[in-house]
């Protein structure tokens, strides 16, 4: 399953409707070994040729690089759940069949987690009811998978325990009843890519 807080649905699914017309990125969040819990979710930048905003057109290669470029940037326990899209729901079975090579990647990304999964979260531009998709290790075909909300989202700790330039050392403690670990980290600071740098709290 994938737990999501109604505030963030709600209020994602809200502001997409009245912006744009289709966009596509990432799902941050804690992994768990049943389910996993989303905490932020994070368009895909445009590439150079699109200029600024996210990006018009879903572009699974370069929704791989930014996943990949991301999970290099993540402090221990969170990751990169899958991908998003906010599109016409009669256009999420092309889109689908399109983000299956990354899916399988995200999917590879997290392959020391017991039941791993990469979640496509599909976010209607015509209703306002979101609905998910999820590809599991071994298994040919995406299939619908459970959306959990909760009333508010896992809430993470960071302790800074030293830092270097372009590097920290982090202990990040996930103080959610569902997620209930802590996870030493180093990562580094600074993205080559010029993306933002996801902070361990």
């Amino acid at each position: 399953a994938l737990q999501v807080s109604e505030g963030l649905l709600s209020s994602t699914l809200e502001s997409l409707q009245s912006r744009c017309a289709l966009e596509s990125g990432l799902l941050l969040g804690l992994q768990g070994e049943a389910s996993d819990s989303l905490l932020r979710i994070v368009p895909t930048p445009p590439t150079e040729e699109e200029g600024e905003g996210p990006a018009a057109r879903v572009d699974a290669g370069w929704m791989a690089t930014h996943a990949d470029a991301l999970a290099h940037m993540l402090p221990g326990g969170l990751a990169v759940l899958g991908a998003y899209l906010f599109a016409p729901s009669a256009k999420f079975a092309s889109l689908e069949t399109k983000l299956r090579p990354l899916l399988a990647a995200i999917l590879k990304q997290r392959k020391w987690v017991d039941e791993a999964q990469a979640v496509l979260l599909l976010l209607p531009t015509d209703a306002r009811k979101a609905s998910a998709r999820v590809l599991l290790a071994n298994a040919p075909n995406i299939k619908p998978i459970e959306i959990k909300t909760m009333s508010s989202a896992p809430q993470v700790s960071r302790l800074l325990l030293a830092a270097t330039p372009g590097q920290a050392f982090c202990l990040c403690a996930s103080v959610s009843r569902h997620y209930p670990a802590w996870h030493a980290i180093s990562f580094t600071v600074s993205s080559r890519h010029g993306w933002s740098t996801p902070s361990c709290g």
